[in-house]
């Protein structure tokens, strides 16, 4: 089974998720990241056992039209049997790319809705 896991973040700052690839690789799974390179301050560095399985988007003015990109070649070249999708500024970015993948989706999200969200966290929520 193919796992990708897609986040518009730094993997390296879910530590679930990459404990969970760790324990679907020692099943005999393969497993890829997608995430945002925020450069060299970001200290959130993915472990080095599971740093060939990232692909990066290089974060900027562009990630959100070259990450819905990028994942539409992952998932076109590699075509994972499930995605895993860690976040809503994930949906937003690359919300139509999704829609491309005929495999099973995993949402899991921490914010719970509330009242008086900002209009960015509204339309993450809706996606």
């Amino acid at each position: 089974m193919k796992i990708l896991y897609v986040q518009y973040a730094n993997p390296g700052a879910y530590p679930a998720a990459m404990r969970a690839a760790r324990l679907w690789r020692d099943l005999g799974h393969e497993v890829r990241f997608l995430g945002l390179d925020l450069g060299g301050a970001d200290d959130l560095a993915v472990p080095a056992d599971l740093a060939d399985a990232c692909d990066w988007v290089r974060h900027g003015r562009l990630a959100r039209l070259t990450f819905p990109a990028r994942l539409v070649r992952l998932i076109a070249a590699w075509r994972p049997d499930w995605l895993y999708v860690a976040d809503a500024m994930t949906i937003v970015a690359a919300g139509p790319a999704l829609r491309l993948h005929r495999g099973g989706i995993v949402y899991h999200e921490h914010d719970s809705p509330q009242s008086g969200v900002s209009a960015q966290m509204e339309r993450q929520l809706a996606a």
